[in-house]
């Protein structure tokens, strides 16, 4: 069943996949993999400080998201998986097929760093911060999935520090 989510899709999330090391003219190479590419529907948490989502008001909005090293929090629903080749260029090639997501991903987890196109912003680094829903994804979780025709997702990006 395609989610309901899917007509708002607002982003592309991209993650290599497990590529190969080689050994090329006795220099060790990293083997160019495939990448996976999932359409998403995110929103943008406005007030994100020392993991406490805060209430926003004029005397507390950070007019430089990111630049106090906390980052900006995206939370959504990944809503469908495609796969490009690792070389092909990004943003700009999406894949020829999407298969809609009922059931949790394998190639992304928790600490997962990709890029994010969101609207015509292209985000460098993103985080995965978390891949499950309020109850770890079993349980109730797998009714929301089915029903919701996705998997939630919270991401940080624009950290100005490693993850």
């Amino acid at each position: 069943m395609a989610s309901p989510l899917l007509g708002f899709a607002n982003a592309y999330l991209r993650f290599e996949l497990d590529s190969g090391i080689s050994v090329v003219d006795g220099y060790i190479t990293r083997t160019v993999g495939d990448a996976v590419i999932y359409k998403a529907f995110l929103k943008r948490e406005l007030a994100y400080a020392y993991g406490v989502i805060q209430q926003v008001t004029a005397q507390t909005m950070n007019p430089l998201p990111g630049a106090d090293g906390q980052g900006i929090r995206y939370k959504g629903y990944v809503l469908a998986r495609g796969v490009i080749d690792g070389d092909a260029e990004w943003p700009g090639t999406l894949p020829g097929k999407f298969t809609n997501i009922s059931k949790s991903l394998s190639e992304v987890r928790q600490g997962s760093i990709g890029q994010a196109l969101i609207g015509d912003e292209l985000l460098e680094v993103c985080t995965v911060e978390a891949m499950s829903g309020a109850f770890g994804g079993s349980g109730i979780d797998e009714t929301i999935y089915k029903e919701m025709g996705g998997i939630p997702i919270s991401l940080i990006v624009g950290r100005l520090y490693g993850p």
